[in-house]
């Protein structure tokens, strides 16, 4: 996910806030598995 993250750029904030960036990951992890589902 980490590689994802870095290939996107989009939240820099990951690298100073890692809570912030496990809540983003749960959030991207559970948009993706909606998407793949429906």
């Amino acid at each position: 996910m980490i590689s994802l993250q870095g290939s996107l750029g989009e939240y820099p904030e990951t690298l100073i806030d890692p809570s912030l960036g496990n809540r983003l990951n749960t959030l991207r992890n559970a948009l993706a598995s909606f998407l793949l589902v429906t």
